[in-house]
């Protein structure tokens, strides 16, 4: 699932992104235990579209579960 924040800024992204993982992985699952990693990115000059901002969240997103999964990772 991807999430677009435009009112949420570069300090705001990985709290957003932490409270997601930490709410999934307490919640109530009822066979197993459920956990999400999270990759985010922030908007900067060198990004030239939207498609750069996906790709660097993507591969946030796989630095993510490659350091153990259940992390979130904002670049």
């Amino acid at each position: 699932m991807r999430v677009i924040l435009p009112a949420t800024g570069c300090e705001g992204t990985p709290i957003l992104g932490e409270r997601i993982r930490r709410a999934v992985q307490q919640a109530a699952w009822p066979y197993v235990p459920v956990t999400i990693s999270v990759g985010g990115a922030c908007h900067d000059t060198k990004m030239t579209n939207a498609t750069d901002l996906l790709t660097a969240a993507d591969h946030a997103l796989y630095d993510a579960k490659r350091s153990g999964r259940n992390r979130c990772i904002v670049r």
